[in-house]
């Protein structure tokens, strides 16, 4: 798993550091996960950023929920169970 870095892909100029960010298996410049804790900034506009990096699931925190995207045909979709990596269900 890799810690918080600002990831950053070349040739497309798009960085974002995440407040937590895991690649499973092998480590690897883009992650497999971010997790966004939004308090002050940070938001789902941030999506077309880890988009451009390539970031195939991104969850975000805010206001005691949690949301999940997952990137599918190159746009995320919301998501109520991380498929991917965890079962873990969104409870309202």
């Amino acid at each position: 798993m890799t810690g918080n870095y600002n990831h950053v892909y070349r040739p497309i100029t798009a960085g974002k550091e995440p407040d937590h960010s895991f690649s499973f298996e092998i480590e690897k410049k883009i992650p497999d996960l971010a997790i966004e804790v939004v308090f002050s900034s940070g938001s789902v506009r941030d999506l077309s950023k880890y988009k451009y990096l390539g970031v195939s699931e991104v969850w975000f925190w805010q206001n005691e929920e949690i949301k999940f995207y997952q990137l599918v045909d190159s746009q995320y979709v919301e998501i109520e169970i991380s498929s991917q990596y965890f079962s873990f269900k969104l409870c309202y």
